[in-house]
């Protein structure tokens, strides 16, 4: 968590900062400039968890997804698990990936820069990770909180679509293991 917090957050806010000396609302840490900030979320969640559900019918789950099992055995737990690691990890993804690459970086590419940085997310989880179960709400979730990101120019709308994407799908996928 703390290597995470240095190169996706503490990198990217210094760059823009102390060298390009912007503030740091050019990565998104603002409100949303769109009065529906709050519509875009349930917009991008209902149809990913529809291509979780349905990857879920036609690939079987049971080989390559787990949740630590101290968290799988209470609902406290795994509620805490999901808001304190997965909303952490959630939110420094956001930071490096929607916003200093998508919002800041390629800011005048409108819809590509979702592409783009959803392209970037999926070849980060490829080198670190490889692509298993593990990583597939992750990777959904990229480019559904590239949308909220998009469309809100906030980082802070894309995390709670981030966020409730990865926590909705620990819940399904819990259920079928």
């Amino acid at each position: 968590i703390v290597s995470g917090a240095v190169f996706f957050l503490a990198l990217p806010v210094l760059y823009v900062k102390l060298i390009l000396k912007e503030p740091i609302s050019a990565l998104g840490f603002r409100g949303s400039e769109r009065r529906h900030g709050w519509i875009s979320i349930p917009l991008v969640t209902i149809p990913i968890l529809s291509i979780l559900y349905l990857s879920v019918l036609y690939y079987p789950v049971e080989d390559g997804y787990y949740i630590p099992s101290i968290a799988a055995g209470s609902f406290w737990l795994f509620l805490l698990y999901e808001i304190l690691l997965v909303g952490t990890i959630a939110f420094l993804y956001e930071a490096l990936f929607r916003g200093f690459v998508q919002l800041f970086w390629l800011r005048k590419s409108g819809l590509f820069a979702i592409l783009f940085q959803t392209m970037l997310f999926f070849v980060f989880v490829l080198v670190t990770d490889g692509v298993t179960w593990q990583s597939i709400p992750m990777l959904l979730s990229a480019a559904a909180a590239g949308f909220v990101a998009q469309y809100t120019r906030s980082i802070y709308y894309s995390w709670v679509a981030a966020w409730l994407l990865l926590f909705l799908s620990d819940a399904y996928l819990l259920t079928l293991l």
